[in-house]
């Protein structure tokens, strides 16, 4: 692996992540990802960027990933998962890993930048209309501590780094009736549907990028928010599916909408995905 300054550096090569390398190749950007396993690695190498392997934890002096912290901006695209267990752990990983990559020294002294993503939950699940400044009320361990990183993240670096909170991602083949349909019944029939398509997400990155907002919080949501039993009825039957069974169909509305005019009035961007139901049109 060459130590050449990398455009981009994807910490979690997953769904999301490995989608939006391939789209920053052939925008012509120099990227690098991670994997957390070698057959992984070896399965996604073939795709124009450079790839790693690397679980959170794992020693950030190690030779092997110098070319990781030489990019000049870090999506860092991992979530707490099985570490919930140990959330004190898991914000020590990342802020080490946020700290080796700061401080790294890049050729020609470029500034280093860091896009945190992060998750709407933070907003809790009160019944309002979300905002971007609106007050954080984390309910779930994860939730919580994405607005530990957050906070950390613009209290040492406030003009280096930006958030982006995304709603349920989502994609035409990553849907989650399919999911939900084996659960039923289910509740919540009245809660807001809040979902974000992953093109959608990967273009707000790529304006971030290129405008370089820095320093900010953004959150990205499909501007319609059906409710899930409206929704998820009929998705199943777009994809040939039982409909979902609710079990409190007459029960009050529930949960949040998130609001994102202001988001997409900084990026200049327009959804392709607006509506939850553009994501099955086809």
């Amino acid at each position: 692996m060459t130590n050449m300054t990398r455009d981009f550096a994807i910490v979690g090569a997953g769904w999301l992540g490995l989608e939006l390398a391939k789209t920053l190749v052939k925008d012509g950007k120099r990227v690098i990802a991670t994997c957390r396993t070698e057959e992984k690695a070896n399965q996604i190498r073939d795709n124009g960027f450079g790839v790693l392997t690397y679980h959170l934890g794992q020693d950030v002096e190690a030779i092997e990933l110098s070319s990781l912290f030489q990019a000049n901006t870090l999506v860092l695209n991992i979530a707490p998962g099985k570490m919930k267990e140990d959330i004190e752990l898991f914000i020590q990983y990342m802020t080490n890993l946020v700290e080796k990559f700061m401080q790294t020294p890049r050729q020609g002294g470029n500034v280093p930048n860091v896009l945190f993503i992060s998750t709407t939950s933070v907003y809790g699940e009160r019944v309002r209309e979300v905002k971007e400044g609106d007050e954080v009320e984390p309910s779930t361990i994860s939730a919580k501590a994405h607005v530990r990183l957050e906070e950390y993240l613009h209290k040492h670096y406030p003009k280096q780094a930006t958030v982006l909170r995304l709603a349920g991602l989502v994609g035409a083949d990553r849907h989650p009736v399919r999911h939900l349909v084996k659960k039923s019944p289910l509740s919540a029939a009245n809660k807001r549907v809040n979902l974000i398509d992953r093109a959608d997400v990967i273009q707000a990155i790529q304006a971030i990028e290129d405008k370089g907002l820095w320093g900010e919080i953004l959150h990205l949501s499909s501007q319609e928010h059906p409710s899930r039993k409206d929704y998820y009825c009929w998705a199943a039957d777009k994809l040939g599916l039982n409909k979902p069974v609710f079990n409190d169909e007459n029960a009050e509305d529930v949960g949040k909408t998130i609001n994102c005019q202001q988001t997409l009035a900084k990026l200049g961007l327009t959804l392709t995905y607006a509506s939850p139901y553009d994501i099955l049109a086809d």
